[in-house]
């Protein structure tokens, strides 16, 4: 993501009394909705579109679940994505514009799923990658500075033509660029035989290559929805967790060099052979390692199951193994919902859960405060805390979208059509400003002594106030200083993110009789700051 330069803190005895005294955790809608068509949407991307800092909207948009035109759509007929461009703050809050035709290609209609926004071509400029359905090719765009608007790049692709629901990227080969996974639901979206993910890696200029089946040894999944792209065993680089409307969730596990591992039993079924929807992943109780909150499509006989989390026993064993925690959530939880987002609403540095309602009535999105400590009952659902609204939410973002510390919340809506037209919707944060400083978990350990002349891979997990879908709004900086016969050289790097709450920088080679000492540093928006503990090593 592009980031402003962070602000200056204000005063810590200021941060604590404001958090203190802060309303409680909640949201009002903006306006009457967002502008742009009102038509299907199947997830809202939030990304610095235009360079100016502020966040801006990308709608992917489909007609159709199964097929083109299933499901009460308009037609069969694909669509364009949408993209609203933020021009800041007005009388009433953050003011968006439709920019799709100004900034999108003019023939790009698709069945969208998803997208993935990384900057492919190291060109400082946030790329697009989309998920199309039903048999279609997949697309790229690239930014195009020239014309100041997103080019179709696809040639850059492989040819494949796929029925996908979701693309994830991340740095899976340690060489500084993002690499791409595309999921395969198949000929049909939820019946065998499914289709198998495909792993796509990038040359450093935006071209990809597909990976070989020994490098990336995927199975067909049955209604394959997302690739997560997360560290879920804790050696800090990135593996691939397939996840989607079938019991068994696909877990990848990364060599470092993008030779992956299938493992298939260490992530549990969420409950008696259920068809998983979704399962977002983040470090919920402040242990280390990272925990899964659960979504539960239906059961057999499609009886519905309540929503769950695994809880992560890696810290405590140092072997990754998983809890099922059945009674997690306190509230309503049992109803038609089709995504999470996880943000710190309450500002006491654990995440909590916001869920999205498709149909169920009243239909409004719920938000659950973590206690901190995973167990029986500890996500408590804050009644009240949205409006109610009779949409159908296919996917959410929690993002600051009018720069005063509270995160927000902006829903995509599609398939359901019964209550309200196709609206998409901003809900304004009412509850505490963001005082908390990011969360630097992990950082590379290098053996000591270290040969001289060698150049280093530093990778940090730094997590923040927000995790969905591997957007992170933290700029991370690498440190260090060089002693050699009583002479010292310091000297610091940015650490781009590179996936999955992971942030890379490379450690400057030494001569041979150094010592090296580094840590890093990591900023939010609102100049919330971290510092880890220094490492030293030693050169011969």
């Amino acid at each position: 993501m592009c980031l402003p330069p962070p602000r200056a803190a204000a005063p810590l005895l200021i941060l604590f009394l404001g958090a203190c005294s802060a309303a409680p955790p909640g949201y009002t809608e903006l306006g009457d909705g967002l502008p742009g068509p009102k038509i299907w949407s199947e997830a809202v991307i939030p990304f610095d579109a235009n360079g100016d800092a502020r966040i801006d909207l990308l709608f992917v948009n489909a007609n159709g679940w199964r097929r083109p035109g299933d499901m009460g759509a308009s037609s069969t007929d694909p669509l364009s994505p949408t993209l609203l461009i933020n021009r800041g703050n007005g009388a009433g809050g953050p003011m968006f514009e439709d920019r799709t035709a100004h900034l999108l290609p003019s023939n790009l209609l698709i069945h969208g799923k998803n997208a993935a926004v990384c900057d492919v071509n190291g060109d400082g400029h946030n790329d697009i990658a989309l998920a199309v359905a039903f048999g279609a090719r997949q697309r790229l765009l690239l930014w195009d500075p020239t014309a100041a608007r997103f080019v179709d790049a696809s040639d850059r692709l492989p040819n494949f033509a796929i029925n996908s629901n979701g693309v994830g990227w991340g740095d899976l080969d340690d060489d500084g660029d993002p690499d791409l996974v595309w999921v395969d639901s198949g000929p049909r979206s939820d019946r065998a035989p499914g289709g198998k993910a495909r792993m796509l890696l990038n040359d450093g200029n935006g071209r990809f290559t597909e990976a070989s089946a020994e490098r990336f040894p995927a199975i067909e999944k049955i209604s394959g929805q997302n690739a997560e792209i997360v560290d879920i065993d804790g050696d800090l680089d990135l593996d691939v967790i397939v996840d989607g409307k079938s019991p068994v969730t696909q877990l990848y596990i990364n060599d470092g060099n993008a030779n992956f591992t299938l493992d298939t039993s260490t992530i549990p079924e969420g409950e008696r052979g259920c068809r998983t929807y979704d399962v977002d992943w983040a470090d919920l109780d402040g242990d280390g390692d990272l925990d899964g909150v659960f979504m539960n499509f239906v059961g057999p006989q499609r009886r519905k199951l309540a929503n769950v989390v695994i809880a992560n026993r890696l810290s405590e064993t140092g072997r990754l193994s998983f809890e099922l925690v059945r009674d997690a959530f306190a509230g309503r939880n049992l109803e038609d919902e089709n995504d999470f987002a996880l943000v710190d609403a309450d500002d006491d540095g654990d995440l909590d859960v916001v869920v999205a309602v498709l149909t169920s009535p009243p239909c409004e999105e719920k938000l659950f405060i973590n206690s901190g400590v995973i167990g029986p009952g500890f996500l408590v659902e804050l009644t009240g805390a949205f409006p109610v609204r009779h949409d159908g939410s296919l996917d959410m973002t929690m993002v600051d979208v009018d720069g005063d510390g509270r995160y927000d919340a902006v829903t995509a809506q599609g398939e359901s059509n019964r209550h309200e037209d196709f609206r998409n919707r901003v809900y304004l944060g009412t509850g505490p400003a963001d005082s908390t400083p990011p969360n630097i978990l992990r950082v590379t350990s290098l053996g000591s002594p270290a040969p001289a002349g060698t150049s280093a891979s530093i990778r940090a997990w730094i997590q923040d106030a927000t995790v969905d879908d591997g957007n992170t709004f933290v700029a991370a900086r690498l440190h260090w200083t060089v002693e050699r016969a009583g002479q010292q050289t310091r000297g610091s790097a940015p650490m781009p993110h590179i996936g999955g709450c992971l942030h890379r920088a490379v450690l400057p080679a030494a001569p041979k009789g150094a010592t090296i000492t580094y840590h890093v540093s990591a900023a939010d928006r609102y100049g919330n700051e971290s510092v880890s503990s220094e490492r030293a090593i030693a050169v011969n």
